[in-house]
């Protein structure tokens, strides 16, 4: 018997890139061929003409039905054990703000009772969007580099960037923070190794950079591994562009060009960030591919929240499997490792960062102390300014999760969410 998933994955906020979608399994039995799915939308939620999302490779392709507010997707086959996973982008009216309203899916193929399956999407006015969503045999990889770092000749610098001090020189606000360019570029470069499963394959890769810069920052350029040559990482108007004042994040799609070279030491150079005191910049690369030894759903969420103050802290909602562990990755700017008060919360319970050093395996760091300027896969144990990393310890209760984000004082940018979480299937009446 087909089982079905309607697979809430989380809010659509709007201007943000937003997912619908399901699940289907065929745990036993015969082959099924031509499988077709009708998704009628509400009005106000619309197919979006971009390349945010795919679903798990095995051939879903989907098509918008002008004027009737519907998308029409069809598979060629489900095997029997097989798990499919379909995604589409979709767009939303800010009519829809603070509102939830209804898409509901119709499955249908040769020999099979027909599936109905009802999924409520809540619209809202910020938070994250799903960026890209993948299900069953895949994981998530982030790593990144600051390019602004204290002056390595100066009195205490080495000793910052190996992770071997205490108190506030452990934050980019004690030193005059210089560009960082490790591969003699004349503006900003610096360099994080992807490490990637043997034999896996790159299914979506999207580079994230921020700073502090007065002038248009979305032309940066790439390195692969291996190569001696940077090229643009992508065109600037591509590129999507938060900012909060000078302070900035912007994000591009690069699965192509790592799908192509895959992991090994990564480069990034020319991001936009002013030095100076107190000052940050960096970029991060977050990575979802294959992995024969997970049967996860893997949703990257992505935005731009200031989290300036006690008084304001930032929640957003992610979706996973009810009763899951879940794996947590963040991409953040501007935490400090001597202010501790910032706390990432799942549902209200703080999650541990992984930290990570050049020469030694990661260890769990404090809860206290979400966004400590770890950098995974950098030359820097304290990267002053820049977290791309993992977490401990979540659990989903429900479908949902809320993840907050608070502080006691440290001033800080979160900037994508990545969530996985084990498969589970439910059968449909």
């Amino acid at each position: 018997m087909l089982t079905s998933n309607g697979d809430d994955f989380g809010d659509l906020v709007v201007g943000r890139a937003g997912v619908v979608g399901f699940s289907l399994a065929n745990p036993a039995g015969a082959r099924i061929s031509a499988l077709r799915a009708e998704i009628l939308l509400p009005p106000g939620v619309t197919l979006a003409d971009r390349r945010s999302t795919v679903s798990d490779g095995v051939g879903w392709v989907c098509t918008a039905k002008e004027g009737e507010g519907s998308v029409s997707c069809g598979l060629d086959e489900l095997l029997p054990g097989a798990t499919t996973t379909a995604v589409v982008p979709v767009d939303v009216s800010p009519a829809l703000v603070d509102h939830v309203v209804p898409a509901t899916i119709h499955v249908s193929g040769p020999g099979m009772k027909d599936l109905e399956i009802v999924q409520d999407l809540h619209v809202t006015a910020q938070g994250m969007g799903a960026r890209f969503v993948a299900a069953g045999g895949f994981a998530v990889t982030e790593v990144g580099a600051p390019v602004l770092h204290c002056a390595a000749h100066l009195t205490g610098c080495s000793q910052v960037a190996a992770g071997a001090t205490t108190g506030s020189a452990r934050n980019n606000n004690a030193w005059s923070m210089v560009a960082v360019d490790e591969r003699g570029t004349g503006t900003t470069s610096s360099s994080a190794v992807l490490r990637l499963p043997a034999g896996s394959q790159v299914v979506s890769a999207r580079l994230y950079w921020a700073g502090r810069c007065a002038s248009d920052p979305r032309k940066v350029r790439i390195q692969p591994p291996g190569t001696g040559a940077f090229a643009p990482a992508g065109r600037a108007e591509d590129a999507d562009l938060d900012r909060s004042g000078t302070d900035y994040q912007a994000s591009i799609d690069v699965t192509a060009v790592v799908a192509a070279h895959g992991a090994g030491e990564w480069a990034v150079a020319d991001v936009c960030a002013t030095p100076g005191t107190g000052r940050y910049g960096g970029w991060a690369l977050v990575v979802v591919h294959t992995d024969p030894a997970a049967d996860d759903l893997v949703v990257l969420f992505d935005g731009y929240a200031p989290v300036l103050s006690p008084a304001a802290p930032r929640t957003f909602t992610v979706a996973g499997r009810a009763g899951a562990s879940a794996r947590v990755g963040a991409v953040a700017w501007e935490g400090d490792a001597g202010s501790a008060g910032d706390r990432l919360l799942f549902d209200d319970v703080p999650l541990t960062p992984r930290t990570w050093s050049p020469t030694g395996p990661p260890r769990a760091g404090s809860a206290g102390n979400a966004f400590d300027s770890t950098a995974t896969g950098s030359r820097y144990v304290n990267s002053l300014g820049v977290d791309v990393k993992a977490f401990e310890g979540a659990r989903f209760a429900t479908s949902r999760a809320t993840v907050t984000a608070t502080t006691t004082g440290d001033q800080y940018f979160v900037g994508a969410l990545t969530v996985s979480t084990p498969l589970g299937t439910t059968a449909s009446p």
